[in-house]
C-alpha cells in the first residue's frame, strides 16, 4: 500500500460548479400554495381528520385514501377495544405519567370522545391474556392517525400529491 504525501487532496471528483444553478421556477413549493385558501383548507382537513380519522383526506378528494386509512384506524380501535380487551387511558392528577398513554388514546378524535361519552373501552381487564396487546393496537391506532393529520395537512398545502 503506497502512502500519499501529506499535502495531496485526496481523491478527486468532478466539479459540482459545472452544474447550471437552479431557476426559481423549480421552488420546492410553489407560490400559490402559501394562499391563504390553501392554508385554511388544510387546517380544516387536519380538523375534520381527528374528528373522523381518515375524513381529512376525503374533505381533500382523496376518497380511496380516505377509505383505507378510515378502515385501518377503526379497525385497529376495534381489535384493540373489543377482541383484545384493552383500554383507553384517562389523564389522571395521582399518576402524572398517565398523560402519555392518554395524548396516543386522544389520537383517535372522535372515536376517543364516543367512548368517553358512553364509557366504553375504559374498563380495566388485566386478568385478559391480550390486555397489554389491546392496550398497544389503541396506542398505535391513536399515533396512526396523528400521522394522518399531518399528511392530510400536507396534501392540503400542496407539499404532497
Amino acid at each position: 500500500m503506497t502512502q500519499e504525501p501529506e499535502g495531496s487532496p485526496g481523491p478527486s471528483f468532478p466539479e459540482i460548479a459545472d452544474s447550471p444553478a437552479p431557476d426559481s421556477s423549480t421552488a420546492a413549493i410553489p407560490a400559490e400554495s402559501a394562499s391563504p385558501f390553501r392554508f385554511v383548507r388544510a387546517l380544516f382537513a387536519a380538523i375534520v381528520g381527528l374528528i373522523l380519522p381518515g375524513f381529512g383526506h376525503l374533505v381533500l378528494g382523496k376518497w380511496r385514501r380516505a377509505v383505507i386509512l378510515a378502515v385501518s384506524v377503526a379497525a385497529m380501535f376495534a381489535i384493540g377495544a373489543f377482541w383484545m380487551e384493552g383500554r383507553l387511558y384517562q389523564p389522571s392528577m395521582s399518576d402524572p405519567v398517565s398523560i402519555f398513554p392518554f395524548l396516543a388514546n386522544a389520537g383517535l378524535g372522535g372515536i376517543y370522545l364516543g367512548c368517553y361519552l358512553t364509557h366504553t373501552a375504559f374498563a380495566v381487564h388485566a386478568e385478559a391474556a391480550t390486555y397489554e396487546y389491546g392496550n398497544t393496537f389503541l396506542f398505535v391506532a391513536g399515533l396512526l392517525n396523528y400521522l394522518i393529520l399531518l399528511d392530510a395537512y400536507d396534501i392540503g398545502v400542496g407539499k404532497r400529491a
